[in-house]
């Protein structure tokens, strides 16, 4: 898929933080063009991202159905004293 026709495309949450990326990498360590497959890229992949802390960490159930470790409880044999 070429990065030219997702130009014009706006995600959300990403729309607050494209123009700060641009504000502040502008010591030309990016051509134009790489810069728009970036945001591109970002736009597109916009779930992959966490954006803020509610969502760091989690996976998609979808994808990655919960797991449940079973556990065996059991009775200490050694209790360290606590100072």
């Amino acid at each position: 898929m070429s990065c030219r026709s997702g130009v014009g495309i706006e995600v959300s949450p990403y729309i607050d933080y494209k123009e700060k990326l641009d504000t502040v990498h502008l010591s030309g360590f990016l051509w134009p063009e790489e810069r728009k497959l970036m945001h591109w890229l970002v736009a597109e992949q916009n779930e992959a991202f966490a954006w803020d802390d509610t969502e760091q960490g989690k996976f998609k159930e979808e994808f990655f159905p919960p797991v449940e470790i079973s556990t065996v409880a059991h009775i200490l044999w050694v209790e360290k004293m606590l100072v």
